[in-house]
């Protein structure tokens, strides 16, 4: 049986780091984007690889055509294509007013967060594959707007509606989800937000995004276009 092929952009830190780890328990084939952290990503191969597995690092700016379908064109020759592509690259850009917001971090965010998840869909479909699955990590300020975040909610809301239109236009060979964390806690730090704005009282843990990612990559195919807050009830 073909094992699967993993794709996850963003992948060498944070959430990113902790959803490769869980797929490499899995026996996939796993390919690691990065753009800036080389360091980050060669600790968390060598990590992985004490689990006989062995992933590949591949650095691509997912905002670059050309880049990104290299990196398909990859997958392709090595595994026979992706099978699950996890779009989690992503930036949360300094708060600004829109008088003081600057035009190129304007375009910045919106062409990381937003646009790279049409151009790796794109050349996902362009690899060939079918019955492949697309999980897009959005955020809780998708759909709650936060003060002074203009880019950062328009790019995270633009992908949530980027989801519901990919699941529509590539069924039923590709099912599109994604999921929306709330404030995520990466080994305990410190994290200065009232927890009594969050009806669960804490903050989500890595482990309740795997849980959904998990769902999402291996659940039913015929769930697609569904958008999942782990949030512990921010959105509410």
């Amino acid at each position: 049986m073909k094992k699967q092929t993993i794709l996850i952009t963003g992948g060498a830190k944070r959430i990113g780091a902790a959803i490769v780890k869980h797929f490499a328990k899995n026996d996939c084939n796993i390919i690691i984007n990065y753009l800036n952290s080389e360091k980050e990503v060669v600790q968390l191969a060598e990590h992985i690889k004490k689990n006989d597995v062995n992933p590949i690092p591949y650095k691509t700016d997912v905002t670059n055509v050309g880049e990104v379908a290299n990196m398909f064109m990859y997958a392709k020759k090595e595994f026979g294509g992706v099978d699950i592509l996890i779009n989690n690259a992503g930036i949360f850009p300094p708060k600004q007013p829109l008088e003081k917001l600057k035009y190129s971090d304007y375009f910045s965010t919106l062409n990381l967060n937003m646009n790279a998840a049409i151009i790796t869909a794109k050349e996902l479909v362009n690899s060939g594959v079918s019955n492949a699955r697309i999980i897009n990590i959005g955020s809780i300020g998708g759909t709650k707007i936060f003060k002074n975040n203009i880019d950062y909610n328009l790019s995270k809301t633009g992908l949530i509606r980027l989801t519901q239109i990919l699941a529509k236009e590539l069924s039923p060979s590709i099912s599109v989800n994604c999921i929306c964390p709330g404030i995520v806690q990466i080994d305990n730090e410190n994290i200065n937000f009232p927890l009594k704005n969050i009806p669960m009282q804490r903050f989500a843990k890595t482990d309740d995004i795997i849980a959904a990612v998990d769902f999402f990559a291996n659940g039913p195919s015929y769930i697609t276009g569904q958008v999942l807050h782990i949030s512990g009830g921010m959105e509410l």
